[in-house]
């Protein structure tokens, strides 16, 4: 596992062996000053992914962003995407407005995820996805 970038708000790891991206969100972002390398950070996703990865996103402990910190949240969602993302599995907030306001991140930017309540269930689900994409390829 590669650390693509680590701090108080967020966490970015690389698996190459599944070709897939752990994003960690944590606490309030109270503006966007608070994450000054985030672009830069999204933005080298790209120097480790190949087509077609998974993402697995932790949110069990991310709160409510206001909204220039939402709209940079979108953005970074349709990077992935652009990046070529093929599913995100999300390990729910537990906090129910901020699920809701990631919810409609989602729906912005187009993020296709399947929502889970542990860590281990998400791997599962994107496990299987992976063999699905394996198995197209050969066919």
């Amino acid at each position: 596992m590669e650390t693509i970038a680590k701090n108080k708000f967020y966490e970015i790891h690389y698996n190459e062996s599944k070709n897939r991206i752990y994003y960690k969100v944590v606490g309030f972002w109270e503006n966007v000053d608070c994450v000054p390398n985030y672009k830069e950070d999204i933005m080298s996703v790209r120097n480790f992914v190949k087509p077609n990865y998974t993402m697995l996103v932790d949110t069990r402990k991310m709160e409510v962003h206001p909204q220039d910190v939402e709209n940079l949240r979108v953005w970074a969602q349709n990077e992935a995407v652009a990046m070529g993302m093929y599913r995100a599995a999300q390990i729910v907030s537990e906090d129910f407005i901020s699920e809701l306001q990631f919810d409609n991140m989602n729906d912005k930017a187009n993020f296709m995820k399947g929502k889970f309540i542990s860590f281990e269930e998400a791997e599962n689900w994107l496990d299987e996805i992976s063999m699905e994409i394996s198995k197209s390829r050969i066919n």
